[in-house]
């Protein structure tokens, strides 16, 4: 692959393609997170689905309670056989009942009425508990096999579990004295079997899910691993609505919990990131494919792209290496019509022109072979520079990129200015200098870098020599320019003093160490050419020394808070300096 042998196209490849690479996996890990969240609000729907259910559920449950008490309390029969059960052993109840009655009518039974009520809803209440001040009489009811009875037994009796709803979901009323409704009698407490109730409700989906009581008792389905208990509890003790627990590389459980405020129990509903990706590894499959498909076709792109490139770029340097040894050869411009066409184009004609030269001025006067060429290579470079840029530039406003064409024509000005005009120039044409370069570092850090110029104009109508700002300012991007900041701030200014002109350049980049800091100003204070200690200023610093006849101080400092101060004093007794041939 030829644009591998040019260093411009094998940096940029590395970069596309590492940029790519890059986007690729930005891209495939975006589309899996999509997926994930899907299934997490997927399973979040459908676990709240559930809690509406089990709520439901135990509403219809309690409903009927309601009811079936309204009318024990509403048939005096039966509410006279349960004043004699409630709080009595067996005997007592038995004699009682008989007591009761006329001898006429037959007794009704409260038990065998309420064994009906738990059949007919398909013994969905599982055990009851009447509860007097002193002890309490329990009821079992067992499918298929028949009730049992357990009298006066005490009411601290571990029999009945208060609260934990892996035994039950209980369901407490208070009973009131039919002969005086102000004057409790006692609770009944009907506990609600919840596998009938819940589990229906519980087994969903691709998670797992438990209910859980005020003190924190859990039920799960018993086919979920018994590990996912301390899981539930950990979940139930931070008290969010929803969040995640990290565990592993990857894997992430994704939980949500529903309380409810009529019940007082909650419903948490787990998923993890594996558990996802195993039933949608089909898909996440096609993302992994799909995503490196895209990078390896997108890769053959970007290549045949550069190596077209490098093609034709080879092509100018082959008759670049021709005209090196005298042979202008001209550049096949083929069909692309981009800026290596201009360049080549630009190429031609100034081997049209030198091929013009050679016969009309060189042939022609041997003897000045040597001070022609000179002359001519200082004519053509900065002519095919200026030529190159403004093509450039051209080229760059025709696609409507007018950062790229300000750039190059700041670039183009700078050299203009560099290149052509007399040695001494005005501080204002200095600034004028300067700020064509901040233009270009302004575009080069789009976004980061800012910069401030303030001169009186008292200074800017002093002469001085040319190009010795651009350097200092330079020192900024070389030394402390810190590319991870979104501010890098850069102010020139200006103050007159009674007996100086002074102009500082300011940042707030890195610091100088202070032992460099001394050693760096001692070298300026000296004048000594020593540029090791900060690139550019030991050669600024003899230039203005000398174009100021000494009277001129620079020096460098750390401001307080962060960056450098680069302070030049010029003393207003030696602005009065040679004419302009200095």
């Amino acid at each position: 692959m030829q644009f591998f042998k040019i260093k411009v196209y094998r940096n940029n490849f590395i970069i596309y393609i590492s940029s790519l690479l890059l986007i690729c996996i930005v891209l495939g890990t975006s589309l899996c997170g999509v997926v994930v969240n899907d299934q997490v609000q997927r399973n979040e729907n459908t676990a709240m689905n559930a809690f509406n259910r089990i709520e439901a559920n135990l509403d219809l449950v309690e409903n009927k309670i309601d009811n079936y008490i309204l009318y024990l309390y509403s048939n005096k029969q039966l509410l006279r056989d349960f004043t004699c059960f409630f709080g009595n052993d067996a005997e007592t109840y038995l004699t009682k009942r008989l007591d009761s009655s006329d001898g006429t009518t037959q007794i009704s039974s409260v038990l065998d009425d309420l064994q009906r009520f738990v059949f007919n809803n398909q013994y969905v209440v599982k055990e009851v508990a009447f509860q007097a001040p002193a002890n309490m009489n329990l009821m079992y009811f067992m499918e298929n096999q028949g009730t049992s009875f357990q009298f006066t037994v005490p009411n601290d009796s571990p029999l009945i579990l208060e609260n934990n709803i892996s035994f039950g979901y209980i369901y407490t009323k208070e009973l009131t004295n039919p002969q005086n409704i102000n004057a409790p009698m006692g609770d009944i407490r009907f506990v609600i079997d919840t596998d009938k109730a819940i589990a229906g409700s519980v087994n969903y989906g691709i998670g797992n899910s438990a209910v859980m009581s005020a003190n924190s008792s859990l039920y799960y389905p018993a086919t979920q691993d018994g590990r996912l208990k301390d899981e539930f509890q950990r979940i139930y003790a931070k008290g969010n609505v929803r969040g995640t627990i990290h565990s592993g590389f990857i894997n992430t459980l994704y939980y949500s919990v529903y309380t409810s405020k009529a019940h007082g129990f909650k419903f948490v509903s787990t998923v993890d990131t594996n558990t996802i990706i195993e039933n949608n590894r089909p898909l996440f499959i096609l993302i992994i494919v799909g995503t490196i498909l895209l990078f390896l076709v997108m890769s053959v792109v970007i290549a045949a792209f550069m190596i077209r490139d490098a093609k034709y770029l080879n092509r100018i340097l082959v008759t670049i290496g021709t005209a090196k040894s005298g042979t202008f050869n001209a550049v096949q411009l083929g069909s692309r019509n981009d800026e290596l066409r201009m360049i080549a184009e630009e190429l031609n004609e100034m081997y049209a022109q030198l091929n013009h030269y050679i016969e009309t001025e060189y042939k022609l006067k041997l003897q000045q072979k040597d001070t022609e060429m000179k002359m001519l290579q200082r004519q053509v470079n900065p002519h095919f520079l200026y030529n190159t840029l403004e093509i450039i530039r051209s080229c760059a406003l025709v696609n409507h990129d007018e950062q790229v064409a300000d750039a190059v024509s700041n670039l183009g000005a700078m050299f203009r200015d560099v290149v052509k005009k007399e040695d001494v120039i005005t501080i204002g044409q200095e600034i004028e200098i300067l700020t064509r370069y901040l233009k270009i570092m302004e575009f080069k850090f789009s976004g980061s870098f800012y910069y401030q110029i303030d001169i009186p104009e008292e200074i800017s109508a002093l002469k001085t020599v040319k190009f010795w700002l651009q350097p200092l300012c330079e020192n900024f991007f070389v030394h402390g320019y810190d590319k991870s900041s979104e501010f890098n701030l850069l102010i020139v200014s200006g103050k007159v003093e009674p007996d100086a002109y002074v102009i500082e350049i300011t940042n707030n980049g890195e610091k100088i160490e202070p032992e460099l800091l001394k050693q760096i100003n001692l070298q300026l204070q000296d004048g000594t050419e020593d540029t090791r200690k900060g690139i550019g200023l030991a050669n600024v610093n003899s230039r203005l020394r000398f174009f100021y006849n000494n009277q001129v101080a620079m020096t460098v400092s750390n401001n307080a808070e962060a960056g450098v101060t680069i302070s030049v004093r010029i003393e207003k007794e030696g602005v009065n300096v040679p004419s302009d041939d200095r």
